[in-house]
């Protein structure tokens, strides 16, 4: 974990594995002892309306487990704050998902003719099991620190896109609690979008049409792409200094065999001059070649380091052409950009995972991480219900129960309290986006 608290101690060892048959006891203590963060989270959906104004129309499904079978409640709706913290303490289901805000109160409403979602935040949803054509370091439910890092350029790469083409400023960025990450989008003007406007912004943000990518309609002839993707390029190429996708190529061995590295070269003389390359023997040396051939950034940082070394400026290879800067974009983007989940974002009354729900497999908690800190956040060592509730008792058990810490908002003395800051900082910047 990338954040330091000092009201716990800190375990230096493997955790334990999740006891999943405990699940029912940890969620009960997890919303009755105020872990989960109500406050904050009723604020957010609340958008600085009055209750009766929005919060009671916005559906809630619990998910519980029947017998080994999950139960659907959905269209849940709650008057105000108390009433939704009551009824989730009470209830404590498996899990928590989050639905649109209608135009009748759900539970209510959902009978009539004319009952219909009418706002929603922009959500976009990434997950690893996308990558499995791409990662060669774990497949399925499997996450290690290596294939997280197709994360850390999602995440980077839709930050961007959100901001800078858009305006987006209010962006909560979700781990999931196992394998990937969702992104909230909850500026006012994203929240009020229609069906039709976030099939466009999805499709505006995908190049991928199953595991192939494609770049029609994003330029214009052989060589001029959309301003889009060269910055999305860009924003790879660049990310900490570029170390982060040289790690990548090194990790998941895309510079390991020739005919896999080249196979979409089309190029004649490209291609005679990368299949030099695999006469080095180290993979970094191999990624430094092809970027000095056909990266135009790297290309010019190389000459302005020799420029005063002659005898070497002269070995340095031409200046990359069109045609090569383009494979290189294609090869890097082909492998690295992010793999959207189109269905969750289109759809107004589309159900997702709200942030502070538990993964009742892992027993990890959906928390919110920082955008700007991604490629710190370790996955292996996720905030998980059971030991959030362990630290909640140590705390107890070293200050003594006293009606003061009763009342305590109990988050802020577990590994919850620093996910908790990012999402209260999330919920200031929806206050103005109304």
């Amino acid at each position: 974990m990338f954040y330091v608290i000092c009201h716990f101690p800190v375990n230096m060892t493997e955790p334990r594995p999740f006891e999943m048959n405990r699940l029912v006891d940890y969620l009960q203590h997890y919303y009755r002892k105020g872990v989960f963060p109500f406050k904050p989270y009723t604020n957010w959906l609340t958008y600085s309306k009055k209750p009766s104004e929005y919060f009671n129309l916005r559906e809630f499904a619990f998910i519980i487990d029947k017998d080994g079978e999950e139960v659907h409640l959905r269209y849940r709706s709650f008057n105000d704050a108390f009433e939704f913290e009551k009824e989730l303490c009470r209830v404590s289901p498996h899990k928590l998902d989050l639905g649109a805000v209608y135009n009748y109160v759900p539970k209510e409403g959902r009978n009539r003719v004319d009952f219909r979602a009418m706002e929603r935040e922009l959500i976009f949803d990434i997950d690893l099991n996308d990558y499995d054509s791409v990662r060669n370091c774990c497949e399925g439910a499997t996450v290690c620190g290596k294939c997280w890092k197709f994360i850390v350029v999602a995440v980077k790469i839709l930050d961007a896109r959100l901001k800078k083409d858009f305006g987006f400023t209010a962006l909560l960025y979700v781990f999931s609690g196992r394998r990937g990450v969702h992104c909230w989008v909850g500026d006012a003007k994203a929240r009020k979008l229609t069906n039709s406007a976030r099939s466009a912004f999805a499709e505006y943000l995908t190049l991928f049409e199953g595991d192939k990518m494609d770049l029609k309609g994003k330029g214009r002839g052989k060589t001029i792409i959309h301003p889009m993707i060269t910055d999305c390029y860009n924003v790879i190429m660049t990310a900490e200094n570029g170390q982060l996708v040289k790690d990548m190529v090194i990790e998941q061995s895309y510079l390991e065999k020739e005919e896999d590295t080249l196979k979409d070269c089309k190029n004649p003389q490209l291609k005679e001059e990368l299949q030099r390359i695999f006469t080095l023997s180290k993979p970094e040396s191999r990624w430094q070649m092809i970027c000095l051939k056909c990266d135009e950034k790297t290309w010019r940082s190389e000459r302005e380091k020799l420029k005063d070394q002659p005898d070497k400026l002269k070995n340095l290879p031409e200046p990359p052409s069109d045609e090569y800067k383009l494979f290189l974009l294609q090869w890097v983007l082909s492998r690295l950009y992010p793999r959207l989940d189109v269905n969750v974002s289109t759809g107004v009354n589309h159900l997702l995972k709200s942030p502070f729900c538990i993964h009742p497999k892992t027993g990890n908690v959906a928390v919110p991480i920082d955008a700007q800190k991604v490629h710190l956040f370790d996955v292996t060592k996720c905030p998980r219900i059971d030991q959030l509730l362990e630290e909640l008792d140590k705390v107890k058990e070293d200050e003594g129960e006293t009606k003061e810490n009763r009342k305590m908002l109990a988050y802020k003395h577990t590994s919850l309290a620093p996910h908790v800051e990012i999402f209260e900082k999330f919920v200031e910047k929806t206050i103005g986006k109304m």
